[in-house]
């Protein structure tokens, strides 16, 4: 039995199978740029959470220290 292969399909296939090869060559384009896309999105909230985190230490901090001056005020 012969193998069949590209020179034996008729030109209507062909245009077929190089529509489908375009259409992957596009879309597994855009998987990369969406990944990318997500990857920086992915570091700037991992940033942005950081950031807070350190807000949220230095408010506690500040909050300590009032309670600690309000406790002495009225001792």
């Amino acid at each position: 039995m012969k193998s069949a292969s590209l020179k034996d399909l008729c030109l209507e296939d062909k245009r077929r199978i190089a529509n489908l090869i375009k259409e992957l060559a596009r879309v597994s384009e855009e998987k990369e740029v969406t990944e990318e896309r997500l990857k920086t999105e992915q570091e700037s909230f991992e940033k942005k959470i950081r950031q807070l985190e350190e807000q949220n230490e230095l408010i506690i901090k500040e909050r300590e220290d009032i309670l600690l001056k309000v406790s002495f005020i009225f001792m």
